[in-house]
């Protein structure tokens, strides 16, 4: 339950609309021009990502970027794995993510 007091179920119209919704409320919409870049927010992604949950982050401007996987899913070291890709972060493009989409 996200608050106490709150819903304990929330309908959706699918999983697409559930993740939107979840992106909406979990991220802070950043406009290019508008917004600093340093408040940019990121998302990590497996590198072969549902498309959907891409498209709805892309339009509140997330900095979408992908982690390595391999038979058994999002690795965690070596080249474009999760640790490479948090220890080689660039933050010309935006903060340090604080979500992840992946699919288990």
């Amino acid at each position: 339950m996200p608050y106490a007091g709150g819903p304990e179920i929330i309908l959706t119209c699918g999983n697409t609309d559930g993740f939107a919704k979840s992106i909406q409320a979990l991220n802070n919409e950043w406009i290019e021009g508008r917004d600093a870049v340093n408040h940019r927010e990121g998302l990590l992604v497996e590198e072969y990502c549902y498309m959907n949950a891409i498209q709805a982050a892309r339009p509140r401007g997330m900095n979408i970027v992908p982690v390595k996987v391999d038979d058994e899913g999002m690795t965690t070291s070596g080249p474009g794995g999760l640790e490479d890709v948090l220890e080689n972060w660039d933050s010309r493009n935006g903060r340090l993510p604080h979500l992840m989409y992946t699919v288990t």
